[in-house]
């Protein structure tokens, strides 16, 4: 009757977006209905749904909306003129509050800033409406409603009286509206993220004419027949019969929550999708990492299981990862991946610990992990304030949203586990590889000197022909190795001051040595980053000195597989910026050292090391650790401030883990090729630095160029000594 249009690019009619959104919301209410069994959500929900968008009716949207219409209206914000409609219609309690807030912020930030401001920017502008096209819309909903068996009614009030209403009036109602929302509770939180989560939900999938999907499900088979095929491809197994799962693995196909140990190489990761597979058919599953690059790797496995377009891979640099692999990835696909629409979704653990801090789309991605079975790899490698972050969301996810949790480690010491079996709860089932238990990989050496002084040794062992993994503490004395061994043998610098483009060509570059049939030497010098992120398989480590449980990590890329029979790992002495600026835990380094004396000329086995890890945090109590408590509190004092419900503005005082308060530059050496290209082009170019020593100023804006500094794909990052860096912003 009225040609009012909702979207364009392409153009749809705004009857036929609610007609859309009805159907998405439709098929949620039946896969969710035994979860939220509140028959008031409901309704409230429907109608928030059908009613989002109805101040799209307002001229000043309509010429926005519409390239054919050449009016000059100032542009208006629709959810204000939405939210403020039904604030006019008449409230009957304060839940309703919920759902009313939900739709003005369906779009903005939703905090006093943003609705206060921006909608009070609105309501100085002039505001053109026609009656009849408002009572229209209106009509449209109740007779959805009406056909839902829901009673509700537009007031007369509204129908024939809200054109009459200047911006400034619309403003007042909504302002005297704000200003008594309650002071909120965890549960009205809970409520806001169902109405919010639903509501913005059915708005992206009905606008990109799609339809919500299920969740995929599998079985103990197809798993097993997924896995078969995978290693046949690879060339590990000629034929079925050569695969069966191990007895550790089996035995997590439970439903409790579960803390597996095992070895590094033990086959956990599959171990927990059978453990996974027992999820409800609308619950999805997560599995977080430590490491972009561990996330890369899981993704590139379970791809191959579930298939890309049930897979996704969510990290600070993910976007760019995945445009590197196909061109067509866009924008709008990553901020679904980012809010975990997908059933399988790979990423960092900070991804899930910032829903917890208001920020993001963190609304939809809460209610994403309704159900939810999630995976928790080397949980050891936390620090103490990440690991409070860890365990306040594995406790308010467990309770609040029905999430099962699946947490690995090769290294677990009995505090840790006493922690984990507190957040889990009575039903929670301890896993351990007892097979692998007895088994050794290398023979462990230590010595009592820095790298420099065990040059010669270093220099026989690359005479050999081998795969040699050196690991130091930091990036400088990584490039400073390099420059020394790489005129002797074929050498690779790996440490995290590479640009993205560049350490996504690295890691293929070492993956591709790694399958190569030509068994030529080589060595390889690397930070921290290795211990996690590359499942790569050498023959001698030259590592220095770290606490025990990153050297175990360490240990696990020398005979990955156990079929190597002379392999070893030495340990050299730690340099004092190890001590001072890497693992400032008082006298963890020196006491880590005393404990490998003692198995100097042994092969450990996996019990020993165990031992080892319970020896070095002996006396330790996590629970007493300032940082820890920091950690644990830390979500619940960011939503209480922010009344449960309300975004941060900014992520810029946020930080999911202890001093890694990195930012992303770009190399000056970029700025040329980079300053006049896409979004899309600079992220390419972009690395991560975490040691602000350096800089100059503060970071700010989108971009931030490094000047005197040095970049090259062999050696990354490099900043000039004892000079401040300069920054230029954009």
């Amino acid at each position: 009757m009225y040609r009012i249009l909702g979207k364009s690019n392409p153009e749809k009619q705004l009857i036929e977006h609610i007609s859309d959104i009805y159907n998405v919301w439709n098929d949620m209410y039946k896969i969710y209905k035994d979860d939220i069994k509140d028959r008031e959500f409901w309704r409230n929900s429907l109608i928030s749904i059908l009613g989002h968008d109805i101040g799209k009716f307002i001229e000043n949207f309509q010429c926005t909306i519409n390239k054919n219409d050449k009016r000059k209206l100032s542009s208006i914000r629709h959810e204000f003129i939405s939210g403020v409609i039904f604030i006019l219609n008449g409230l009957k309690n304060d839940t309703e509050k919920l759902w009313i807030l939900a739709i003005l912020s369906h779009h903005l930030k939703m905090n006093d800033k943003n609705l206060e401001e921006r909608f009070q920017d609105d309501s100085l502008r002039k505001i053109l409406m026609e009656q009849e096209k408002l009572n229209y819309i209106l009509e449209y909903i109740e007779n959805i409603l009406k056909k839902s068996e829901i009673n509700y009614k537009f007031s007369e009030n509204i129908k024939f009286k809200f054109c009459n209403l200047n911006g400034r009036q619309l403003y007042e109602r909504f302002n005297n509206f704000y200003k008594i929302v309650p002071v909120l509770d965890s549960e009205s939180r809970k409520r806001y993220i169902y109405y919010k989560g639903i509501l913005n939900i059915s708005d992206w999938i009905s606008s990109a004419s799609e339809s919500f999907k299920i969740p995929i499900s599998y079985t103990e088979e197809g798993l097993k027949n997924k896995i078969i095929r995978k290693l046949i491809k690879e060339g590990k197994i000629k034929s079925e019969n050569e695969f069966k799962f191990k007895k550790f693995q089996l035995e997590s196909k439970i439903r409790n929550n579960i803390i597996a140990i095992s070895s590094t190489g033990s086959g956990k990761t599959e171990g927990s999708l059978l453990w996974a597979s027992l999820k409800k058919n609308n619950g999805r599953l997560l599995f977080l990492l430590p490491t972009r690059v561990t996330a890369n790797s899981i993704y590139d496995r379970l791809s191959k299981y579930f298939g890309k377009e049930n897979t996704s891979i969510i990290h600070s640099s993910a976007y760019y990862y995945l445009k590197n692999e196909n061109e067509e990835y866009d924008k709008l696909e990553y901020l679904k991946d980012k809010c975990f629409f997908k059933s399988i979704n790979i990423c960092t653990v900070d991804q899930v610990l910032t829903q917890g801090f208001n920020l993001g789309y963190w609304e939809m991605k809460t209610f994403n992990m309704l159900n939810a079975k999630v995976i928790i790899d080397e949980i050891h490698l936390y620090s103490p304030y990440t690991l409070g972050l860890i365990i306040s969301t594995i406790i308010y996810l467990k309770k609040n949203f029905n999430v099962s949790f699946y947490i690995m480690s090769a290294t677990m010491p009995n505090i840790l586990k006493e922690l984990l079996k507190d957040a889990l709860g009575d039903k929670v089932k301890i896993i351990k590889d007892k097979e692998l238990m007895k088994l050794s990989r290398n023979v462990l050496e230590f010595r009592n000197c820095y790298v420099d002084e065990i040059d010669s040794e270093i220099v026989d062992s690359i005479n050999q022909k081998k795969k040699i993994l050196i690991v130091v503490n930091t990036v400088n004395e990584a490039i400073k190795l390099y420059e020394k061994y790489k005129k002797k043998i074929n050498t690779v610098c790996y440490h995290s001051r590479f640009i993205n483009k560049d350490r996504i060509e690295k890691e293929k570059e070492l993956y591709d040595i790694e399958r190569s049939e030509n068994k030529k030497g080589i060595l390889l010098i690397a930070t921290q980053v290795v211990e996690v992120s590359l499942d790569i398989d050498y023959d001698i480590l030259f590592t220095e000195n770290a606490p025990i449980d990153a050297l175990i990590q360490r240990f696990g890329r020398i005979n990955r597989e156990r079929k190597k029979s002379e392999t070893k790992v030495i340990v050299f002495r730690h340099s004092e910026v190890s001590e001072k600026y890497i693992y400032d835990k008082e006298g963890i380094l020196e006491k880590s050292f005393e404990i490998i004396k003692k198995y100097n000329g042994s092969r450990p086995s996996e019990k020993s090391f165990i031992n080892m890890v319970e020896e070095l945090y002996e006396g330790y109590n996590i629970k007493d650790d300032i940082f820890f408590i920091e950690g644990l509190n830390r979500h619940k004092e960011v939503q209480e401030n922010n009344n449960y419900i309300k975004d941060k503005d900014s992520d810029s005082t946020v930080f999911t883990r202890e001093g890694l308060d990195s930012i992303s530059v770009i190399p000056w050496k970029f700025y040329e090729k980079t300053i006049d290209t896409s979004i899309e082009e600079k992220l390419k170019y972009e690395v991560s630095v975490r040691d602000k020593k350096w800089l100059s100023k503060e970071i700010q804006g989108k971009f931030t160029y490094l000047k005197k500094t040095k970049y090259s794909y062999e050696k990354g990052l490099e900043f000039l000594k004892e000079e401040k860096t300069e920054i230029l912003n954009f």
